[in-house]
């Protein structure tokens, strides 16, 4: 088996179909992706031979927010520590640009985000500019959980 190395990038546009399979695979919606492709970070295995794309994960900043959005790793690649690193490149990325909080909305990482120091909070708590997400306006349905983290 030939040795690998990982690496986390800046999508390119290019990237699109490659992430939108990604997405696919682990049922998570693609809308809104190429939109905001500029704040997305990519998990890459990369061999002598070949790369491929393991994890995606993105933001959509809304003046001092940012939503989290789209954290996927290839189901094949799982359990590897892929998913923390992607989402710790992703806070560190958040807080360059000057975010004061991070949301998100999950129906199956809370657990996940818990151990990432995020917590659950009431829709409500929301800030309304964030509501006019996709994700909030028409992606997630009410009994989707909404977490937040202090930057």
């Amino acid at each position: 088996m030939p040795k690998a190395t990982i690496k986390i990038e800046e999508a390119k546009i290019s990237n699109l179909e490659d992430i939108y399979s990604l997405l696919k695979l682990v049922d998570l919606p693609i809308e809104g992706v190429e939109e905001t492709i500029a704040n997305f970070l990519l998990l890459i295995r990369q061999t002598d031979s070949e790369e491929e794309l393991v994890g995606c994960v993105g933001l959509e900043i809304y003046e001092e927010y940012a939503l989290l959005r789209s954290a996927a790793i290839h189901p094949d690649h799982q359990g590897k520590n892929y998913g923390k690193q992607l989402v710790l490149a992703i806070i560190a990325y958040a807080k360059l640009i000057g975010a004061k909080q991070l949301f998100l909305l999950t129906e199956t990482a809370e657990l996940f985000f818990e151990k990432m120091s995020f917590s659950k909070i009431e829709r409500s708590q929301v800030p309304a500019i964030v509501k006019t997400s996709i994700e909030f306006e028409s992606l997630c349905d009410e009994s989707a959980i909404v977490m937040v983290l202090q930057l």
